[in-house]
């Protein structure tokens, strides 16, 4: 017949059917079930607690909320001590009240029914500031709970802004999982961007400071130790703290200094944060990452990958770092233009770099598996129009902007595509294919002088010479590949001295990874010669010299 709530110590009798209360047994909405058949509730969980019920007779006890108070301080002074935390203030259930023990203790949740035993709505942020007119500024938490449990009658004052962000803080850091993007701390909301910035903050705010707080001030300092840099709990165990000023300063300047610290530094790197924006230094300079509140300084949306073309009504589309910095420290307006392709696919790797690796990963429109070299898995319909032929699936990655990659890195590729104009070239996948799926059914063939492997025509020299290829694999070789070339490393061995029967297995797991090397002047004429003289042992020694037929030549052998 009730229905509870388990968010406090004991579950919390909401609502009941009329037929529960009796005479002898006065139930309210409020009361609290303490214990059921003699066998208490506390610390217990749901689970534990409706299996106690299940077990027992259903004699119920209740009780008012505020009854136990110095019970629960008793109780904790029995258990065990508070733990020794780095960053985070403890934080416990008291009876009906939760402290966060900081100095004063302060309360960051409690139960309703508290109110009519201290003869007030108790709200986040509200201080236990005296036990019996004693003050609690420099008690401990077993001297407070020493004196509740001594039956001495708690005072509690409304918090004040600092009270009640540093209530709001230390629950935050007694949260677990992942961190929200912002939080409301009392009545501010904060965005967790660098350095913080404000994204909400309630009318009662105003009397605290000098100028109103706005939407998109940056939270600079907390007792003059600056907050640009320091991550979510790092603020959070700063609020804690007990201090005594707020530094928040306006958007534009905050971007104004920004900029001017980052003049300032002698180690630059490819993308900064300047005040509340997140820069690429391409040219011109591509937006990252805007923080709340900063839009006021460009006109109109902003979004990755825009593109920063103007300030003060000056052009910076060829500008250098410290010019644009400069004239950001003057002051200004931005002007911004909508991020085409090339900006945003520069955005997407600038961001890509900075996060851990993930295989397969998009950049742009681009999806890319990093295993030993680039590999497309997709491609967007908006990526077609900027590939140089038709692409498909595990098609390897050879050059940006018409540059060829030195390395399959990722780090090293993404590089390359924060700078570039996103016009991409690949090998396709289907000489991969070809090739491993011609080498596997060669290995279990008898030893020949020469073996066509499916794009390509290889002699068993050492290391092999390539006798003909396919006109659609000639998209895989940086150069153009020749009969007489010789094939030097696969999957990163040499080749020099490799059996046919290495090659082979090689060639069958082929990863990719293939280098030749332009062949020597009477190389092919040599290697005709002996394949000849080993089938036509006569023609090769009547002649002395066999002539390179233009049939084998042409690729039909």
């Amino acid at each position: 017949p009730f229905q509870l709530s388990w968010s406090s110590p004991y579950p919390t009798i909401l609502a009941f059917a009329p037929d529960v209360v009796g005479q002898d047994w006065p139930v309210r909405a409020g009361d609290e079930i303490a214990a059921c058949g003699g066998v208490p509730f506390r610390n217990c969980s749901r689970n534990r607690i409706l299996q106690i019920i299940v077990d027992s007779d259903g004699t119920l006890q209740t009780k008012g909320p505020g009854e136990d108070l110095g019970r629960a301080a008793a109780e904790l002074l029995s258990a065990c001590p508070m733990p020794a935390t780095a960053d985070a203030p403890w934080i416990e259930w008291v009876g009906p009240l939760r402290l966060a023990w900081i100095q004063p203790p302060t309360i960051v949740e409690a139960h309703p029914r508290i109110a009519d035993q201290l003869r007030r709505v108790v709200r986040l942020g509200d201080v236990v500031y005296a036990l019996d007119s004693k003050s609690t500024e420099t008690m401990s938490r077993r001297q407070v709970l020493e004196a509740l449990a001594s039956g001495q009658r708690p005072a509690v004052r409304p918090g004040s802004l600092r009270d009640q962000l540093r209530g709001a803080a230390s629950l935050l850091l007694a949260q677990a999982g992942p961190p929200p993007q912002a939080d409301w701390l009392g009545p501010v909301k904060l965005a967790w961007t660098q350095p913080p910035s404000v994204m909400d903050a309630k009318p009662e705010i105003a009397s605290h400071f000098s100028r109103p707080l706005c939407k998109g001030d940056f939270l600079l300092a907390v007792d003059h130790r600056h907050t640009e840099g320091l991550d979510r709990r790092s603020v959070l165990a700063l609020l804690v703290a007990a201090w005594e000023t707020l530094e928040f300063t306006p958007a534009d300047c905050d971007f104004r200094q920004g900029a001017a610290a980052a003049l300032a530094r002698t180690d630059p790197t490819d993308t900064e944060w300047v005040g509340g924006v997140r820069l690429l230094w391409s040219k011109p300079p591509t937006v990252l990452e805007l923080s709340a509140g900063t839009e006021s300084l460009a006109t109109g949306k902003v979004d990755v990958g825009d593109l920063l073309v103007r300030i003060q009504g000056q052009d910076i589309s060829t500008a250098t770092r410290a010019e644009v910095l400069k004239l950001i420290i003057a002051g200004g307006q931005m002007a911004l233009e909508d991020g085409n392709y090339e900006s945003k696919f520069r955005a997407s790797a600038a961001i890509a770099l900075e996060r851990p690796q993930s295989d397969p990963e998009w950049i742009g429109p681009f999806q890319f598996t990093w295993s030993s070299w680039p590999r497309l898995l997709e491609v967007l319909p908006a990526g077609h129009s900027h590939v140089q032929q038709e692409v498909g699936q595990r098609d390897l990655l050879l050059s940006v902007d018409g540059c060829e990659l030195q390395t399959g890195e990722r780090e090293d590729v993404l590089r390359k595509f924060m700078y570039s104009k996103g016009q991409l070239s690949f090998a396709s996948g289907r000489f991969e294919r070809d090739l491993r799926d011609a080498a596997a059914m060669a290995l279990s063939n008898s030893d020949g002088i020469a073996n066509q492997l499916g794009p390509i025509t290889l002699h068993w020299t050492k290391p092999p010479t390539v006798l003909w290829i396919a006109d659609y694999a000639q998209n895989y070789f940086r150069c153009p590949l020749r009969p007489g070339d010789q094939l030097i490393q696969v999957n990163g061995e040499a080749l020099n001295a490799a059996t046919r029967q290495r090659v082979l297995s090689l060639l069958s797991e082929f990863d990719g990874r293939l280098q030749t090397v332009r062949h020597r002047k009477g190389c092919l004429r040599l290697v005709w010669n002996k394949i000849i003289s080993q089938c036509w042992p006569s023609r090769g020694k009547s002649n002395g010299r066999a002539p390179l037929s233009p049939l084998l030549v042409g690729g039909e052998a």
